[in-house]
């Protein structure tokens, strides 16, 4: 890490000058100016999209963008405080933290949850189809009741 003294002169509000050591931000507080940037730049976007159309779409890629902004920062934050106690570093690893507290952050994992189930029934089916002639070939304990089983365990889990 390299830290660099820039030592200026400067003026006091007396006039009188002194000689102040500033050290140059490390690279965590670089790195966290730049996600702020990035999230103020979004904002300032998604307020001046509201002016212009007076309605923006949860669908837009305005509002994405801005999402992402702000995981970004949340996930920033959560590396440097808490050292990854989360097993994965995801906004669904917050949620189900603060859903553990908070009704309303329950009914929003709630939400999410059933929203990624129904992604994750569609590729398990899709997959199952791929390869289902393939499996039962090479792996004849995947057949009938067993795969069945398998298959909605993945789906209740």
């Amino acid at each position: 890490m390299l830290s660099r003294v820039c030592s200026s002169p400067r003026l006091t509000r007396h006039g009188s000058v002194v000689s102040i050591g500033e050290t140059e931000p490390d690279e965590a507080t670089q790195h966290r100016n730049e996600l702020l940037t990035a999230l103020k730049k979004e904002v300032k976007v998604i307020m001046e999209e509201a002016v212009t159309k007076r309605q923006i779409d949860l669908d837009s890629p305005y509002v994405t963008s801005l999402c992402v902004a702000v995981e970004n920062c949340l996930m920033d934050g959560l590396r440097r405080r808490l050292l990854g106690l989360f097993g994965n570093r995801t906004s669904l690893a917050l949620l189900h933290t603060i859903a553990k507290t908070n009704a309303v952050a329950e009914q929003v994992l709630a939400k999410t949850l059933e929203t990624n189930s129904q992604y994750v029934l569609f590729i398990q089916r899709a997959v199952l189809e791929h390869f289902s002639a393939r499996t039962l070939r090479t792996f004849p304990e995947w057949s009938g009741v067993g795969m069945r089983l398998r298959f909605q365990r993945c789906r209740d889990g």
